[in-house]
């Protein structure tokens, strides 16, 4: 049986192990498993995780909003500020997570080489009909699209990146038909790269800054090439 969490004080020491015991330990087995490879919000996570625990009692509404910390200039932090600052404290020293290019936003880095092995497995020059697709997530508010292939049902294979749990759904912003889908997309990547469209983020793989116009111009110019 697991130990029940015991808070004590109200300080620094309260917050980190909130954070180390209760909040990364949840982190790690129910929310990051479903993130895939895209980014993703920590702080609405971990406030999330942080009101189960007031509905399951392990602490209060009113212990979180308490004083933790005052710090030599008299800012004070509560318990829930400072608990989610040792919880990505933690997990960015350890290399667990790190930012991505949105504010606000992170990815995790330990399915970046896992992501990378499973493009080389596919079949280079193989001409493959099926779609080239775009989408984002409303909470990009337009700052990323993500520009893919798929040789199939394009849900589907959306889905097979996120999972079905995904706690946002993605936006589907065009599929392109294609009789040559490997072709249009490494040009379409191509093209992005060198234009400096790429987000640079180990786990943002097919992640650019661009838009559907841009994509949509560059497939016609691969068509009349």
């Amino acid at each position: 049986m697991t130990e029940k969490f015991e808070l004590g004080i109200i300080d620094g020491s309260a917050a980190y192990r909130l954070a180390s015991q209760v909040i990364i330990p949840r982190l790690k087995v129910e929310v990051f498993p479903k993130k895939g490879s895209e980014p993703f919000s920590l702080r609405d996570e971990i406030y999330a995780i942080l009101a189960d625990e007031v509905k399951k009692g392990t602490i209060t509404q009113t212990e979180l909003e308490s004083i933790s910390r005052v710090d030599s200039k008299g800012v004070k932090s509560t318990l829930m500020s400072q608990t989610r600052y040792f919880v990505l404290h933690i997990l960015k020293s350890t290399g667990v997570v790190m930012s991505s290019d949105t504010r606000g936003m992170f990815i995790l880095t330990d399915a970046a080489a896992i992501e990378e092995e499973e493009e080389e497995d596919e079949v280079d020059g193989v001409v493959t009909a099926g779609s080239i697709y775009a989408y984002t997530f409303p909470s990009l508010n337009g700052s990323m699209i993500k520009v893919g292939k798929a040789s199939g049902n394009v849900e589907e294979r959306i889905n097979q990146q996120l999972g079905t749990a995904n706690p946002e759904a993605p936006q589907i912003l065009k599929v392109w038909p294609s009789t040559d889908a490997d072709s249009y997309e490494l040009a379409i990547h191509s093209v992005l790269k060198a234009r400096g469209k790429r987000v640079n983020a180990p786990r943002a793989k097919e992640w650019f800054r661009t838009t559907i116009q841009e994509v949509d111009a560059i497939i016609q110019f691969v068509k009349t090439s």
